[in-house]
């Protein structure tokens, strides 16, 4: 991770863990926006992997922040450890699991403190979006995954959504970023197609994109207008419409050996789910 990167976000997590108590304030989000994540992870987490749960104990969360995530797969029944790289964050994490004796650790990607292949899934919420080497990160938790049905769910930021490009453009003829651009670093958002295809190159496969539907504050009677009517589930059948409304996006994918190689095939040809 490129030090200025980290040690910006460091400081942020570090200065909101100290002021504030509510999960999404310390998380440097809004309450709907963590609130739509939690909801569809867990969704999307329990209708692929809770029937393996005997099978699949061992659990890292990293970038567990207050670990919201973290306890929630503890109850569950995983055997979870939690890892981020803000002490304070982490001081907060372990005053909120409520005595639960989940382990908790301070420490960043790529240099992840664990054996080789000594996890069965690894969750990584939020995390891609400060990095700076995606490779780098990609590999380091390849390295901990079991090899062939080590599980990764990741959730990151979708480069594609016209929100983006509205905030691009609006930033621009507003020149909002003028005077801030020196001591600001950008926080990074992801083709997820493109990074599909970067996972499928470092040995994964049975890859998935799940859009993540989160609208601005202005336009969450519209979300919950489509959630009660099912036209989220519908436009989860045309990517490239979904890929433009999807604020966030969850990418699933199964590790394999690195001699094995993923099945290719064509971008055009696959769904988001």
């Amino acid at each position: 991770m490129n030090k200025n990167i980290e040690m910006y976000w460091k400081k942020r997590f570090d200065k909101s863990a100290l002021n504030f108590e509510n999960d999404a304030d310390i998380g440097l989000g809004s309450k709907h926006g963590f609130e739509r994540r939690f909801v569809t992870f867990f969704r999307v987490f329990q209708e692929n992997y809770l029937a393996d749960e005997v099978e699949r104990k061992k659990l890292l969360d990293i970038g567990c922040g207050t670990g919201a995530y973290t306890k929630q797969l503890a109850d569950m029944g995983y055997d979870v450890v939690g890892i981020d790289f803000s002490e304070y964050v982490i001081k907060r994490a372990v005053e909120k699991s409520n005595k639960k004796n989940i382990p908790y650790t301070i420490g960043a990607l790529p240099f992840l403190p664990f054996k080789e292949k000594s996890f069965d899934i690894v969750v990584c919420i939020g995390v891609f979006q400060s990095i700076d080497d995606c490779s780098a990160t990609i590999n380091d938790i390849r390295k901990v995954l079991k090899e062939n049905d080590g599980v990764l769910m990741l959730v990151t930021l979708n480069s594609l959504s016209m929100r983006t490009f509205y905030k691009k453009i609006s930033d621009i003829f507003l020149q909002r970023n003028k005077n801030r651009e020196k001591e600001m670093v950008s926080v990074k958002r992801y083709n997820p197609f493109n990074l599909k295809q970067m996972f499928r190159d470092k040995c994964f496969d049975s890859i998935e994109i799940i859009p993540i539907y989160i609208f601005p504050k202005m336009l969450i009677p519209f979300e919950k207008l489509f959630e009660k009517n099912g036209i989220f589930q519908v436009l989860d059948k045309v990517p490239i419409v979904s890929v433009l409304i999807a604020h966030a996006f969850i990418i699933s994918a199964v590790r394999i050996k690195n001699d094995q190689k993923p099945i290719k095939r064509g971008v055009k040809n696959e769904n988001l789910n």
